[in-house]
């Protein structure tokens, strides 16, 4: 090894062997700034042996002879690999300076006998960033006197056995100096350990995707910080003292067991919960849906009962008779007819003619269909996307989701009541991993609205199942633990409004809102991996607060069909009640996951929307709406539909 070490450190000169290469690539060597775009091979010394700074860009192949390097550096260097360097003992070897190495996901660097790179007690400080492979006898070996720092998204290994006597043997990377700081999101794997340490003070950050084959030998060192940063881990660890060195969960929803590491052997766990803690939002997400809908369906009282359209009838069809008189009551006198589209719409007693009229009155922005007696078929669909940034113990989350809605209801002059059901599907990923969440809901509910005066005082109450699937993904997706959760969510909400006309088929709606949502989810057991575990029962429970305006337009076309469009803006408010977490399980450790949303937040909504009239009997509608919050929240939802009269 010593002789190893000796013939490494021999510095001869700016360049002295670079064979073939033509007087160009000397001079470019010379000059401390060299691109190769071919294949550079030495014999009996290091292909490349700078003592000067030296700015490498290799396209190419450099190989070194049996016995050395392909690039021997003392001076300072600065790599690029594109390619392959690959060595007969190491790859690149410092000393006596510092280096930047960096290897493209494209780029190779290897040695045959040794390591991959090997920075010796002279150097003072390397960097190295991997996206390709390093592998060697052992992958990197670092005793530089300064700073060694690796950030690896690729592969670093050993890929063969040393022999007896040979002290480095079989790790991916030995900080055999100590105070190395590691950044990974990639694999490194050693035939004895992944990573050793000789001395004590390092950091080592582990992403999502990081993969120790062998795990962590910390080798019964002090003062060493490990970081564990989104995801879910099981890392061996050999030689690690629980009260000499620290755990850091960086990430968001994750719980730390280490009551596997037994006489510093062991099993270090890190579970990521945020997969059970999104089943709880899929209740609030179909709440807000449905409140949406029917706050939409419900304003086109409004526009039929407080913005000056016209007559609804000809003159003359207030002298047909009527073809009934099974509800004579309902039946308005010549001047209520005239004068109130509502209670023209809701005339059950009218002459067909008439009816189509009252008919299109009603549908005016309504997305619904009506029968000639007042009862009122309609559907929507909605579709959306929620986004949560990391906030507190929740983890960064996207949510997709879509799903459809019919309803019926009734209305006079004073009441509307009706129902819906209706079912969707979201899914749910957590950011940076492939983590996610499958959840199918079953939904359904009642609505209705007392009209007096200008004012108008809605209720609605929606309720439903949640059946979600959830994949958790360890150890870059070695294993996937899989769970199935049954539970239900309910929302009751009321709402009082006013409609101020401001303007000739101008009306203004101030609204204030007042919404409960429960999400409720049953006790459930992962299976598939051996980090399963068993979640109790768990509630998501919040306060919900609006306050809402609604400015709505109608326009009357050439055809004498009117279309409507608004625009609203709202402030909301929001209040989680109930306790912080729920009880879990991982082989007989019992331990608490946090509720995860925020206590309180605040934020607000912008949204817009049209019905247009194709003709008399067809109808395009939709909407879109975006929010934000100050729990790092943020969404945005589109409804849309037909309707047709009949």
């Amino acid at each position: 090894m010593n002789r190893q070490l000796l013939w490494q450190s021999v510095a001869l000169g700016v360049l002295i062997a670079t064979a073939p290469h033509d007087a160009a690539l000397a001079a470019c060597f010379a000059s401390g700034t060299c691109t190769n775009n071919g294949t550079l091979s030495g014999s009996g010394a290091h292909t490349i042996d700078s003592s000067a700074p030296l700015d490498l860009t290799n396209n190419g192949t450099i190989i070194g002879p049996a016995g050395w390097s392909a690039i021997a550096a003392s001076g300072g260097l600065n790599v690029t690999n594109f390619n392959t360097i690959t060595g007969g003992n190491t790859g690149i070897f410092v000393t006596g300076s510092s280096a930047t190495i960096t290897n493209k996901s494209s780029g190779s660097i290897s040695g045959s006998a040794f390591f991959g790179i090997h920075a010796t007690n002279g150097a003072s400080s390397v960097t190295i960033v991997n996206d390709g492979s390093i592998s060697g006898k052992s992958g990197f070996l670092s005793q530089v006197t300064g700073a060694a720092t690796v950030t690896n998204r690729g592969t670093i290994s050993s890929t063969t056995a040393w022999s007896a006597g040979e002290t480095f043997a079989g790790y991916g990377i030995n900080f055999e100096s100590g105070h190395a700081t590691l950044n990974n999101y990639g694999t490194i794997s050693g035939l004895t350990s992944a990573v050793i340490i000789g001395a004590g003070g390092n950091t080592f950050n582990i992403y999502d995707g990081s993969v120790f084959t062998n795990g962590i030998d910390y080798n019964n060192k002090t003062g060493n910080t490990t970081n564990f940063y989104t995801g879910s881990y099981t890392l061996g660890v050999k030689n690690y003292q629980l009260n000499t060195n620290t755990i850091n969960l960086r990430g968001t929803g994750q719980t730390l067991i280490t009551s596997g590491v037994v006489n510093g052997n062991g099993n270090v766990v890190i579970i990521d919960n945020s997969a059970s803690l999104s089943t709880n939002s899929a209740g609030p997400i179909i709440a807000s849906y449905t409140s949406s809908v029917v706050s939409d369906l419900l304003s086109n009282d409004v526009i039929v009962q407080d913005i000056g359209i016209g007559d609804v009838f000809p003159r003359d069809s207030i002298n047909d008779k009527p073809q009934s008189s099974a509800r004579a009551g309902f039946y308005p006198d010549r001047l209520k007819l005239r004068t109130s589209k509502a209670q023209a719409a809701f005339a059950n007693v009218l002459t067909s003619s008439a009816a189509a009229n009252a008919t299109g009155a009603l549908l005016i922005g309504s997305g619904q269909t009506v029968d000639r007696y007042g009862n009122l078929v309609w559907s929507r669909s909605f579709g959306g996307a929620y986004f949560q940034d990391p906030f507190g113990s929740m983890s960064g989350q996207r949510t997709y989701s879509g799903g459809t809605m019919v309803g019926y209801d009734w209305s006079n002059t004073t009441w509307r009541v009706g129902g819906f059901f209706g079912l969707g599907r979201m899914r749910t990923n957590r950011s940076l991993s492939p983590d996610h969440v499958t959840t199918d809901t079953f939904f359904g509910g009642l609505y209705g609205r007392y009209r007096f005066d200008k004012f108008n005082l809605d209720a609605t109450l929606s309720g439903g199942s949640i059946n979600a699937t959830t994949q958790r993904y360890i150890n870059n997706g070695s294993e996937v633990a899989t769970g199935k959760v049954n539970g239900f969510f309910l929302s009751p909400e009321v709402a009082l409004g006013y409609n101020m006309g401001v303007a000739d088929g101008w009306v203004l709606t101030p609204t204030g809102r007042l919404r409960y949502v429960g999400a409720f989810s049953d006790p459930y057991t992962e299976t598939g991996s051996s980090q399963n575990v068993s979640y109790g029962r768990s509630a998501s429970q919040s306060f919900e607060e609006h306050l809402e305006f609604r400015l709505t337009h109608n326009v009357k076309d050439d055809r004498g069909l009117t279309s409507s469009y608004y625009i609203q803006a709202a402030a909301i408010a929001a209040q989680r009640v109930g306790p912080d977490g729920f009880a879990a399980n991982l082989a007989g450790t019992d331990f608490t996951v946090g509720n995860g949303a925020a206590r309180a937040k605040a934020g607000g909504s912008l949204s817009v929307g049209l019905n247009y009239k194709v003709t008399q009997q067809f109808d395009l509608f939709g909407s879109v709406e975006a929010a934000a919050f100050s729990d790092k929240s943020y969404s945005i939802a589109a409804r849309g539909g037909i309707k047709v009269s009949f």
